[in-house]
């Protein structure tokens, strides 16, 4: 394609260089478990295998292009250049409030910083008062796999506790709209989140928690350094440190492209360099055997809050990986729901 035709999709060139990373990615980082996941795409030869693939992708996607890419016969050229566009997402109409204000399961969209944003908003039933919020993050998944479903259980168990909870796709997941930053505009969606929520009737729009996990955890903690009405925050096995996370972590796809191609350069995104801009009540909760993000990215970050006088709690999962299960998952549940008890208000 000549250079003049590109300039003229109105600055695709923009896009290249952050679409073609993702593409090096998919391709590098393989099966893995908990945060990675495998390639969303392969150029086999086999076009309807890709095209499946793609079309998973593209499910944010699903209403602003035709239905035709799922015909066998789209060149493979024209699969790789629409996956180029398509990663910076499309943009679905605004949610209007008063449509959310009753107890129940709704999919939102609201401005982030930006960006469109998107999620899956859960209210309980209707209390006498102003209800606290929290607005939950995902870990990070292969392009094309919509971030709040990843955590939608997890955000009806807290309305089924009392509280509005929001599971939140992260900008560069759909439906959101935008590129995976490794936490540098993502904390800036989040205290746009929070002032939504705050929008919504019944919400307490200065009782806001945020609780993510991995990627989630490291947004949720720059996030605390971005909005005032954020009171809370929960980190499950979270990335605090970017650059010694890089040398540290056993997963080579996180240490030689997602951190030199995404995250890269410079500390804002690093938990650790802002702690002292974090007047958030924290709550780390990170497995002893994790080495897809090592423990020590908790232990830093600990150390930094205490520095600041900022109050900070940390939970050790014994054998813990990255991710709980059974005893593992009930012992920090536990923990999870005394701390926002505590500091965003307590359960009815």
């Amino acid at each position: 394609m000549r250079a003049g035709a590109v300039a003229s999709f109105g600055g695709l060139r923009t896009i290249l260089r952050p679409s073609f990373a993702l593409l090096l990615l998919g391709i590098a980082l393989g099966p893995r478990s908990g945060m990675f996941y495998p390639p969303a795409w392969s150029l086999a030869p086999q076009a309807t295998d890709q095209i499946s693939l793609f079309l998973d992708f593209l499910t944010a996607g699903r209403h602003c292009y035709p239905r035709a890419l799922e015909s066998q016969s789209v060149p493979k050229i024209l699969v790789i250049i629409l996956l180029w566009l398509a990663a910076a997402g499309c943009t679905p109409e605004l949610t209007d409030v008063t449509t959310v204000d009753g107890p129940g399961r709704y999919e939102v969209s609201f401005a982030g910083s930006g960006v469109t944003l998107g999620g899956i908003l859960f209210r309980p039933a209707s209390r006498l008062k102003p209800l606290p919020a929290i607005i939950v993050l995902h870990v990070w998944a292969r392009p094309g796999v919509p971030g709040a479903r990843r955590v939608e259980s997890t955000a009806r168990r807290l309305s089924e506790q009392g509280y509005v909870a929001l599971a939140l796709s992260m900008r560069g997941w759909p439906p959101s709209s935008g590129w995976d930053d490794c936490g540098k505009a993502q904390p800036d969606d989040v205290a746009k989140a929070a002032d939504w929520l705050a929008t919504l009737p019944g919400v307490d729009g200065y009782s806001i928690g945020v609780l993510g996990f991995s990627l989630g955890g490291q947004v949720a903690l720059l996030s605390g350094a971005r909005s005032g009405r954020i009171k809370a925050i929960i980190a499950f096995f979270p990335i605090t440190d970017v650059q010694r996370w890089g040398d540290t972590t056993s997963n080579t796809g996180i240490r030689y492209f997602y951190v030199p191609l995404v995250c890269a350069p410079g500390n804002q995104n690093s938990p650790v360099h802002v702690a002292d801009q974090i007047h958030a009540p924290v709550l780390l909760i990170h497995g002893d055997r994790d080495t897809e993000v090592p423990i020590d990215q908790s232990l830093k970050m600990q150390e930094a809050l205490r520095k600041t006088d900022g109050h900070v709690e940390l939970l050790v999962i014994a054998g813990g990986d990255h991710g709980f299960k059974g005893e593992q998952n009930k012992q920090a549940w536990s923990a999870v729901t005394k701390f926002l008890s505590l500091h965003v208000g307590s359960r009815e």
